[in-house]
């Protein structure tokens, strides 16, 4: 990734006027190295360079999220979805900043956009039954209470997303293992699903319900030891690495 960062550095010294160049390397620099500051100088100045032009709009917006400047990152991703309507991670990059601010239906509406966008989006669909999860729970701002059959709506919307997004997940298995393996190990720890996931919580559902989401959380478990399925014998034991949650990822 280094040497790529420097491929491109050394492109925009070639041509400092290629929007897409500084477009790419403020991906790279806030995907992979969370270099915030250096990435919004990089889309700033890409759109400089070419007001029009959709992904440094949104791309913009996810880094100024990674510095918690939520009302920006919004701006931002509605500015991209302007230009290009049919921009799908924009869509789904909005979902998550809303979501950041609490307006969790209004996350899941542009979130499901960016579904209908872009069927493939494993991301998105996962980030779907996070919010609707949410909303299910009780994480709403400004917004009345929910019935018992607008939560169970919502429960099983989260559980839908979630098979979609494992099937998706299957079936890039063997492409990128690593991956796989890695937002599985997200999905079973993060605290957006507890009300779906956790013994205690799912106590609390009705008996139908138990046994879909615990039948979901037993696939997730059974991909995730087809991804990581462990050392051979005698073999040394790996050295831990951190890991980092997903994030709306640049392109």
């Amino acid at each position: 990734m280094d040497e790529a960062i420097a491929c491109y550095k050394k492109g925009i010294e070639l041509d400092p006027k290629k929007a897409t160049v500084h477009n790419t390397l403020g991906a790279l620099l806030c995907d992979m190295k969370r270099d915030y500051d250096g990435a919004i100088a990089c889309f700033r100045k890409a759109i400089e360079l070419d007001a029009k032009y959709a992904w440094p709009h949104t791309n913009l917006g996810v880094a100024l999220y990674g510095k918690g400047q939520l009302n920006e990152a919004i701006a931002c991703h509605k500015k991209a979805i302007e230009l290009d309507p049919k921009n799908a991670n924009a869509h789904g990059n909005l979902g998550v900043a809303l979501a950041g601010k609490g307006q969790v239906d209004e996350a899941i509406a542009s979130t499901k956009k960016g579904i209908e966008l872009d069927p493939k989006d494993a991301n998105a669909r996962y980030n779907m039954a996070c919010f609707s999860a949410l909303a299910a729970a009780g994480a709403r701002v400004n917004e009345p209470p929910l019935d018992d059959a607008a939560r169970a709506k919502l429960r099983g919307q989260a559980l839908e997303s979630l098979k979609a997004a494992l099937a998706l997940y299957t079936k890039q298995l063997e492409g990128d293992p690593a991956r796989a393996q890695q937002m599985m190990r997200h999905w079973q720890k993060d605290t957006d699903l507890a009300s779906i996931r956790d013994q205690a919580a799912l106590a609390k559902l009705p008996a139908e319900e138990q046994k879909a989401f615990t039948q979901l959380w037993a696939d997730v478990a059974a991909l995730l030891k087809k991804a990581n399925p462990g050392p051979p014998p005698g073999a040394k034991p790996a050295e831990k690495t951190p890991e980092l949650a997903p994030a709306p990822r640049p392109a």
